[in-house]
């Protein structure tokens, strides 16, 4: 392609541009071309023959170019000139394909955070000037998701045009335009001076929230805890009666998205006790929201609000709470619940904990649902690092063995999940005598993903108790399941020989693991012969001489003539 005149490689690739059947493939070759002609005849010529063709109702040929375009700043001369490639992304941003649109408007930002202020003062403004008065949304939309990263870079001058770009789209017709300005109003916000915000942007901020679509107002939150980033007090009590209007507002999409930051509200503006108390009851108004999924949301920021109110105050007002929801209908609000009551504990110490929550947890430690129950143990040791383990054992142990047994399958493989921090938490004496039977229970499961579970856990609980204990209770019941009627069990066991056999010694391998592996060797079913020549191959260097020659080498013989192909596959595998 080099070789050839530049007027015949523009030419070819214009006439595949032409083709229906050739589009996509000469739409790739864009990079190739550019290099071909050279920079300058990139920029004078090429690109304005490539405009001419975006048009295309083809969307994957138009994504092709979106993606394409970025690069061709190496073939062009660099950043400098990147406002060559600029009318093309330009057109690609009216597109009404999403797809292509979003994918233009990602390539512009990569080039705005490129080049000069003096480029995105020349060529960039204008752009979203021209975008900004298109009759059509599609436009629009790229000028919203584009407008921030345009104003962080431009001059002062520059600014006022791209607020005024910004304001015009805050009263469009569109709801979707008006959403969109709003979710860009906090990228806005984040290059505004701290005493530009009352005046320059404020007052679009309450317009969108006073929006009569919930989709536009929902996203005024945001743009709040951004602007609290500065903290202005100029308009801290406008902000104050939004923040109570959202706690009210008629779609419950609304106080989700406030629950959701009602911490970073309290960090920002809890600033006064008329605000503490103002947003304690915005508080206590989403804990008792009408809809579920609020209640959860402002549920999973109650350990974290513990850090914006007094010990008292917390008690006081957010305890009742906490009592009440904890036998909430809906199991996602008491899940999280649950998290709460054991996070709180180390603030609360022992007498006050045991006074008004030990209820509460044994409660969630029974319940009916198996999520939250096993959220609940799953963060028990901070409860008994407060209270002490023996008051919380029985319930305890009663609870993990119900999850054990549990018809779903999913909840006995979470439950095994458990069992390395509770044998932590236990020790060894306690745990050996209340949950190892449980583990063994589900060493023999149905469900293949629950035994290759029990073999890690059993891996874990070796590395923490230590070689003795392994011997003492593991190997047994392990020989034990050797001999299961399931050939599905007694695979379980040889597998776990070998998760095993790195914490034993070598004289323990002779004496425990090499017994084991020879009447395995002999089962009748291929699978578990095939998989004890893969362990033995393991563990062969480090055995003596001599009971490789006696005992291994020959167990191997054996297996090489074996009358399954698979199992003689594996034993001459070296």
């Amino acid at each position: 392609m080099e070789d050839e005149p530049i007027e015949n490689i523009i030419s070819k690739f214009v006439e595949d541009l032409n083709d229906s059947e050739r589009r996509l493939e000469g739409s790739k070759n864009l990079l190739k071309v550019a290099q071909a002609v050279g920079e300058e005849t990139a920029r004078e010529q090429l690109m304005p023959y490539l405009q001419e063709y975006l048009d295309d109702d083809e969307p994957i040929v138009l994504l092709v170019f979106a993606k394409l375009l970025p690069l061709m700043i190496e073939y062009i001369g660099g950043y400098e000139y990147s406002h060559a490639i600029l009318p093309s992304l330009e057109i690609l941003a009216m597109n009404e394909n999403n797809s292509v649109r979003e994918k233009s408007v990602q390539s512009i930002w990569i080039i705005i955070g490129e080049v000069s202020p003096e480029d995105i003062d020349v060529y960039f403004v204008p752009m979203l000037q021209r975008l900004g008065d298109s009759p059509w949304i599609y436009p629009k939309k790229s000028v919203c998701e584009l407008i921030g990263h345009v104003y962080g870079k431009c001059n002062e001058e520059n600014k006022v045009i791209v607020l005024d770009i910004f304001r015009k789209l805050c009263v469009d017709k569109f709801p979707m335009i008006r959403k969109l300005c709003n979710i860009a109003c906090k990228d806005i916000i984040q290059h505004m001076e701290k005493d530009s915000i009352p005046n320059e942007i404020f007052p679009q901020v309450l317009a969108l929230f006073q929006d009569e679509q919930d989709s536009v107002r929902l996203w005024t939150i945001e743009n709040i805890v951004a602007i609290g980033t500065t903290f202005n007090d100029d308009i801290d009590d406008e902000i104050m009666n939004i923040i109570i209007d959202h706690s009210s507002d008629e779609s419950w999409r609304v106080r989700y998205n406030l629950a959701q930051y009602i911490d970073k509200i309290c960090e920002y503006y809890g600033h006064t006790e008329s605000n503490i108390d103002q947003l304690l009851r915005i508080y206590q108004n989403v804990l008792y929201d009408v809809e579920s999924v609020v209640r959860k949301t402002a549920a999973k920021k109650l350990v974290a609000m513990y850090d914006y109110y007094t010990h008292n105050l917390y008690i006081e007002k957010i305890l009742p709470i906490i009592i009440i929801l904890h036998v909430d209908p809906d199991p996602n609000v008491r899940k999280e619940i649950s998290t709460c009551v054991t996070h709180i504990a180390p603030f609360f110490g022992a007498d006050l904990y045991n006074e008004f929550l030990l209820e509460v947890l044994f409660h969630l430690i029974e319940d009916n649902n198996s999520e939250c129950r096993l959220n609940t143990i799953e963060h028990i040791e901070l409860v008994a690092d407060v209270i002490g383990l023996d008051i919380i054992l029985e319930r305890l142990i009663n609870t993990i063995t119900e999850l054990s047994s549990c018809p779903l399958w999913r909840v006995r493989l979470k439950t095994l999940d458990l069992i390395p921090s509770l044998a932590e938490l236990l020790g060894k004496k306690d745990f050996s005598k209340y949950l190892l039977d449980n583990i063994f229970q589900l060493y023999e499961d149905k469900v293949h993903a629950v035994r290759h579970e029990t073999i890690s856990c059993l891996r874990i609980l070796s590395k923490s108790y230590g070689t003795r204990w392994t011997k003492s209770y593991l190997i047994p019941q392990i020989c034990k399941q050797a001999d299961n009627n399931s050939y599905l069990i007694r695979m379980n066991a040889l597998f776990t020989v070998s998760e095993l056999c790195s914490s034993f010694t070598n004289n323990e391998l002779l004496t425990v693991i090499v017994p084991l592996l020879m009447k395995l060797s002999c089962d009748p079913v291929p699978n578990v012969r095939l998989n004890v020549c893969k362990s033995l191959y393991t563990i062969e260097n480090r055995l003596p001489n001599k009971i490789k020659e006696e005992e291994i080498y020959p167990c191997l013989k054996q297996l090489k003539e074996d009358k399954d192909e698979d199992v003689r596959y594996y034993a001459n595998k070296r």
